[in-house]
């Protein structure tokens, strides 16, 4: 925050339009994402820094995006010269301290797609390769409804409803 005169916040309810948000807000003008924040009950927060008249646009972009959509921004902000101290709050909402694995020289290069930020992230992502998952068939025996008798997974025996049985 040292290096930017301006914070920019929006605030949303949900993760597609705070996403459409941030989208807007880094297209639209010089900021940088400094991270988000699940406030409560599906709200979450998107917080960008830049020079005043960049976080202005950029923060008008992201409002104008889920408005767009046809949901409602629950609040925004644009705090100009924000006292240092506030980056004691901010610095707790970072992408690197929300996602520990966040690397931002790759996010960045990824975001603008070169191969490199792409390979990088790939990478990253083959690192921690999940265990493989395992189909296991069950050949349990399955009651029959109308027999009480045991199957093993074959669909028993009906009578067509429709016909007329003579007594």
């Amino acid at each position: 925050m040292s290096n930017y005169n301006a914070l920019g916040l929006i605030e949303v309810f949900g993760l597609v339009f705070v996403l459409e948000a941030a989208d807007a807000m880094i297209k639209a003008a010089e900021v940088e994402l400094i991270g988000y924040e699940n406030t409560a009950s599906g709200y979450i927060s998107v917080l960008v820094n830049g020079d005043v008249s960049a976080c202005n646009a950029a923060v008008q972009a992201g409002v104008k995006a889920v408005e767009a959509m046809g949901a409602e921004v629950y609040s925004s902000v644009v705090i100009a010269r924000p006292h240092p101290d506030l980056k004691k709050i901010t610095d707790r909402y970072t992408l690197d301290k929300l996602l520990p694995s966040y690397d931002a020289a790759a996010a960045g290069t990824a975001a603008a797609g070169t191969a490199a930020g792409t390979a990088a992230a790939g990478t990253a992502a083959a690192g921690s390769a999940a265990p493989e998952h395992k189909s296991v068939e069950t050949t349990e025996a399955k009651a029959a409804p109308e027999t009480g008798a045991e199957t093993t997974g074959a669909e028993p025996e009906r009578k067509d409803p429709g016909r007329n049985e003579k007594k």
